[in-house]
């Protein structure tokens, strides 16, 4: 009974956290325990590092780096089961003989272990008593009044960098993730964090600014808040909207107007558009307009004027695929505004007059639209914003702002949807943007929603319909809200693949944690100016057919698009090692 109640009221309950230095048998001793002993008792755990270690070595072989922290315990957790044997049930008398007979094998008695584990316990209280002590002396330095002003001002400048308005549990986050890593007890941080976030909105830089009811009591979590400093970005930008109505900029002749409206064939809402983006002269001017509704079009008629009456235009958009397609849609080259701005800051100028066209301006974080708002202040020039502020804000920035800046300048705004062939389903779109629940009785009763018992049913079923789509001829996509069940539907697209003979022969290239064979649909997820596709580069959301093998273990990828070929290096860092199936 000795074994067994050693291990299970000192072992299992300080395995992992008394580990100590290797004795002179190079073995770590954990509780007291000797290391031979714990190695001869580990069977299991020996079955699970070592699949995990094979398992690992593969992956950083075709990742051509090292796993994170995170990435390893997966491959543990997954090693547990893949390594789980059928379950015994042994008796226990006889699996204590089995560890004495083991144990004696070393010369450890039940009594020599017993005082072992004994005397571990008690220096491991001792440790832990000074180690406490250490810990909150490290919290007292972090938190004196200096410290403790500074932690503050930083947790509110993180919370705003991610989103304008937050809640209390937002800067609680913020000032746990700043708090020392051994600063005390649960408890005592949980206070230390109650009471840094009580003192943070208390502070003269937090503002409230409102609540947002969730239930029917009213709760502390229910407040919301900002910073002076935001509102003051805020308040400059829209200041300068303001101020710049009569500025003057980019106006445009009307008859030059007349000639690229006609040709390009615009409607009287898109016509008159283009005719107050560039006759009203705003320096900070807007466009706003649902999917659909010719907003591309609309755009590239503006643009052709201003670059015919000799103004220098500048597209940009807060993503690559989006300034790929104002790109296309203007006929001139476009950029990210993160890159522009940085290279602007750096070596390039803008043209007096010139005019920058932001697509896709409801993604544009707030920070970056007051940069680009003090360049044309700055330079002379004119800002024109593009979007739909029904649609997605930027991703872990704060942003918002289009829609206050819309109504600063009574942007132009198109209402027409014209991409649906059904008039019902324009008329949907529109209920559906402004968030009208009622509108799914309309796609209900015209047999557009599909329920499915369990999520398992739902992604065979969108696969079905998927496949049945491209058989018939049509061009069909899959959409899922989660990355896995991306992947979930991918991984059924390929197996049908391979099994119609579309992806076949041997594999090509083993990269981004898959095999890759000819035929198969590939789909990066960064951008990569170094790898060149026709006239750009390779952008994060871009897809390709797997061609051939390239040298070096890489891909020969064709463009979906029709952009060319490019190829993709097994070991650059880069979209090899963010790749997914297409």
């Amino acid at each position: 009974m000795v074994y067994q109640a050693a291990l299970r009221a000192e072992l299992t309950r300080r395995i992992g956290l008394a580990f100590e230095e290797p004795n002179r048998h190079g073995q770590a001793e954990v509780a007291g325990v000797p290391g031979r002993l714990m190695t001869l008792w580990s069977k299991r755990s020996a079955a699970v590092d070592a699949d995990a270690a094979r398992v690992v070595a593969r992956m950083e072989d075709d990742l051509d780096r090292e796993l994170t922290a995170a990435e390893r315990a997966r491959v543990v957790k997954t090693s547990v089961l893949a390594t789980r044997p059928a379950k015994t049930h042994p008796d226990a008398g006889v699996l204590q003989a089995r560890w004495g007979r083991e144990a004696d094998q070393y010369g450890w008695t039940p009594h020599r272990l017993s005082e072992a584990v004994t005397a571990a316990a008690a220096a491991d209280r001792v440790q832990r008593r000074r180690s406490q002590h250490r810990q909150m002396s490290a919290m007292q330095r972090a938190l004196d009044p200096l410290g403790h002003d500074q932690l503050i001002h930083e947790a509110l400048a993180g919370v705003v960098a991610r989103t304008a308005v937050f809640s209390r549990a937002d800067v609680a986050g913020e000032i746990a993730a700043r708090l020392p890593a051994q600063a005390g007890s649960a408890d005592s941080v949980r206070r230390q964090v109650e009471r840094l976030t009580t003192n943070a909105l208390a502070d003269p830089e937090a503002v409230q600014v409102g609540t947002v009811r969730d239930g029917v009591t009213v709760r502390g979590s229910d407040t919301r808040w900002t910073t002076r400093s935001h509102l003051e970005v805020e308040r400059r930008i829209l200041m300068a909207a303001f101020v710049g109505r009569t500025a003057g900029k980019a106006v445009v002749p009307q008859a030059v107007v007349d000639e690229h409206v006609e040709a390009a064939g615009l409607d009287v809402d898109q016509r008159w558009a283009v005719e107050q983006l560039t006759g009203e002269g705003q320096q900070i001017a807007a466009l706003i307009a649902p999917a659909g509704a010719g907003k591309t079009r609309t755009v590239g008629a503006a643009v052709a004027a201003w670059r015919d009456a000799g103004y220098q235009v500048v597209g940009l958009a807060p993503s690559a695929r989006a300034a790929a397609e104002l790109s296309a849609a203007t006929g001139d080259r476009a950029d990210t505004v993160a890159k522009w701005l940085n290279d602007h800051n750096s070596h390039r100028s803008v043209a007096a007059g010139a005019v920058l066209v932001v697509d896709e301006a409801s993604m544009l974080a707030t920070t970056d639209l007051a940069a680009l708002t003090d360049t044309v202040q700055r330079c002379g020039a004119k800002l024109v914003l593009v979007g739909d502020p029904a649609q997605i804000g930027p991703v872990q920035r704060a942003g918002g702002l289009l829609a206050d800046v819309a109504r600063r300048v009574e942007a132009a705004e198109l209402t027409t949807v014209h991409r649906f062939t059904q008039p019902w389903e324009a008329h949907s779109s529109q209920l559906l943007r402004h968030g009208e629940p009622t509108v799914l009785d309309a796609y209900a009763d015209r047999d557009r929603i599909h329920p499915a018992l369990d999520s398992e049913a739902a992604l065979d079923a969108v696969h079905a319909r998927w496949a049945a789509a491209l058989r018939d001829g049509q061009d069909a996509l899959m959409m899922a809200r989660s990355r896995a069940d991306v992947d979930a539907l991918n991984h059924r697209a390929r197996t049908a693949a391979q099994a119609d003979g579309i992806v076949a022969g041997p594999i090509l290239a083993q990269a981004g944690g898959r095999d890759w064979q000819a035929g198969d649909l590939l789909g990066t997820r960064r951008n990569d100016r170094r790898l060149p596709v026709g006239e750009t580069h390779v952008r994060n959301g871009d897809r390709f057919t797997v061609v051939a093998a390239a040298p070096a273990g890489g891909l020969v990828v064709e463009d979906l698009t029709g952009r060319g070929r490019s190829v993709l290096p097994r070991r650059l860092p880069g979209p090899a090692c963010h790749l997914r199936l297409g």
